[in-house]
């Protein structure tokens, strides 16, 4: 499922499958029927999955994530934590700086719809 997630290529076309495997990731989940050897690996592919522009899916992987992180918080919280602040560096750190006197910010993500764009 999670190979599936990685390979689909994200359109309104092709939305609700996606949605519907991030929903049987979360099931497998609840279940208990995912391995702890691969529960990083889950983790890694939701992460990547919030990096897509495709905001129809960022509410399902992150209630897949809530789960996961709820089931197996020893196991992922390093990992989250480590992308957390890799994404709040992008976020804090100037990409542009504008050209006069006082370095006022340009073009500097102002929210989170932004910050999910940066964070890559």
């Amino acid at each position: 499922m999670l190979l599936s997630l990685e390979t689909t290529p994200i359109s309104i076309s092709t939305s609700r499958s996606v949605q519907l495997l991030i929903s049987k990731i979360q099931m497998e989940l609840s279940a208990g029927r995912v391995p702890n050897v691969y529960v990083p690996l889950v983790l890694n592919g939701l992460l990547g999955a919030l990096n897509n522009r495709f905001s129809y899916l960022w509410n399902p992987v992150l209630e897949c994530i809530a789960v996961l992180v709820s089931l197996h918080l020893l196991r992922v919280w390093d990992s989250l934590v480590d992308y957390i602040e890799r994404c709040q560096a992008m976020f804090l750190t100037p990409h542009n700086l504008h050209g006069n006197d006082n370095g006022a910010l340009f073009d500097h993500p102002t929210g989170m719809f932004e910050l999910r764009q940066h964070c890559t």
